[in-house]
């Protein structure tokens, strides 16, 4: 959610949600500056796209040095509320690993999980990346985050 201005995550969300594949929607990040989390304005947005507002949270994560240090943020917060499956629609320049690890931990814990993207945004990410600079940048930095993460015990 609020991935990016030239995505349309909010509105694949709000159609999934409209389509009663979704009863309710959790938006998540991390500070971006002060007092300002991403997970708030698309929040917003997605209540002006037809999304309850009692059916949207916004969960604020902590600033870490990597995604997976959040997992567990996200995990003990879907168990608080009693879910035990979740959908997670994300980057579409997220890679495969990075997709694995996330529901591997996410199975571990009990919950069942999948990963989707609206799929127009991925063939739009993906087309002609190396091209556009904010695309290559968002594809570069999506293999070296995942191929980093390897190293790291606490990002896998």
């Amino acid at each position: 959610m609020a991935i990016d201005s030239r995505l349309s995550a909010d509105s694949f969300v709000a159609k999934l949600y409209s389509e009663r594949l979704s009863r309710h929607v959790v938006c998540a990040s991390s500070q971006a500056s002060w007092e300002v989390y991403p997970a708030d304005y698309a929040r917003e947005h997605l209540i002006q796209l037809g999304v309850a507002a009692q059916d949207v949270t916004s969960l604020r994560l902590p600033m870490v040095e990597c995604g997976a240090e959040n997992r567990p943020v996200v995990i003990d917060y879907i168990k608080r509320n009693g879910w035990t499956n979740a959908l997670l629609v994300v980057d579409p320049s997220i890679t495969r690993a990075t997709r694995l690890s996330v529901v591997r931990e996410f199975r571990k814990n009990g919950i069942d999980v999948s990963i989707a993207f609206d799929p127009n945004e991925r063939t739009e990410m993906l087309r002609g990346w190396w091209r556009t600079h904010w695309k290559a940048q968002r594809v570069v930095l999506g293999i070296l985050n995942s191929t980093l993460d390897i190293l790291y015990p606490e990002c896998r």
